[in-house]
């Protein structure tokens, strides 16, 4: 089951953030770094719709895997345990991602890597390449720890469906899983080209998507249950 991978899909991640930090810490002196304009209001509140995008849109999940938790639980230490769950993963990396992107404008070789910010895999790859064939693993594990992201998403495919007709309910949930790898493997081989516009434009549609969903989940949490 997917909720029982997610219970330690998490472990490469941890071992595998320090590794890249501590190889790359070198690096991440600030006043090494090549200064940048400072961002606009625009430009910050932009980047935090994306990242608010890419999190809060995991409501749509919750009809799928809240039926797991003991409905007897505190309400306010579910939230906490939620809430700390995708704060500081996404605090921790995001954080990481912009400093090894800043530092890569004044070091030629993980600019070269980072191919303007389309190419994350090439820019960890060269952060990495100073522990030789470990951080080739560490690389491996950190490609394979998306998996943790992916997994779920992919099984919840199917209640997209599901809202449009009760038909599709009738339908195995394997198999909405097994259509959605076929549609998302062409695409993210192509899309892989150009990484980073590729991502602004998939993140932005997911913002304008999970607005319906995070609605009806405010609706029914204050609302009809009076939480």
């Amino acid at each position: 089951m997917s909720f029982r991978f997610e219970n330690y899909a998490w472990v490469p991640s941890v071992i595998a953030f320090p590794i890249l930090l501590g190889l790359a810490g070198k690096h991440l002196n600030p006043s090494t770094m090549p200064s940048v304009p400072a961002p606009s209001p625009a430009m910050i509140l932009s980047f935090a719709s994306f990242l608010s995008a890419g999190a809060i849109s995991w409501c749509t999940v919750i009809p799928d895997y809240g039926v797991y938790h003991d409905n007897m639980v505190s309400s306010v230490k579910m939230f906490v345990y939620a809430y700390l769950g995708f704060v500081l993963p996404c605090l921790a990396w995001q954080m990481l991602g912009a400093a090894l992107a800043a530092a890569a404008l004044g070091i030629p070789s993980w600019q070269s890597g980072f191919d303007g910010g389309n190419n994350m895999g090439g820019l960890l790859d060269v952060v990495l390449s100073p522990a030789g064939g470990s951080g080739k693993s560490v690389l491996v594990i950190i490609a394979l720890s998306t998996s943790c992201g992916y997994a779920p998403t992919m099984y919840t495919f199917g209640a997209s469906f599901m809202s449009i007709h009760p038909f599709f309910a009738r339908v195995p949930r394997y198999i909405f899983a097994i259509i959605s790898e076929a549609l998302l493997i062409p695409l993210a081989i192509v899309g892989a080209r150009t990484f980073h516009n590729t991502l602004v434009d998939i993140i932005s549609v997911i913002g304008y998507w999970f607005t319906a969903f995070g609605a009806i989940v405010l609706v029914e949490y204050l609302y009809f249950r009076k939480c």
